[in-house]
């Protein structure tokens, strides 16, 4: 979701959504392909945001990655 930066949690603005994306390149879901890229490999398709892929990521070396916004996921750490 691509939502505008002052709403809240409570009452989001959703200006964009791209659902079932991902990061395998041959499919019609690629996340690249429905949103652009910054290289202009994929057609540029969001008003808000592009893409810039990772080297590898197009030829399979990248094989369980997970798309993440430009903080990444947070992770807890376990001892």
């Amino acid at each position: 979701m691509v939502r505008d930066f002052w709403d809240t949690d409570a009452n989001p603005n959703v200006l964009e959504k791209y659902t079932r994306c991902s990061l395998n390149p041959q499919l019609v879901s690629f996340v690249g392909r429905k949103i652009g890229t910054s290289t202009g490999e994929f057609e540029l398709k969001s008003k808000f945001v592009m893409l810039f892929l990772a080297d590898g990521l197009l030829d399979g070396t990248f094989t369980g990655s997970l798309p993440a916004g430009f903080e990444g996921y947070r992770f807890r750490p376990y001892a």
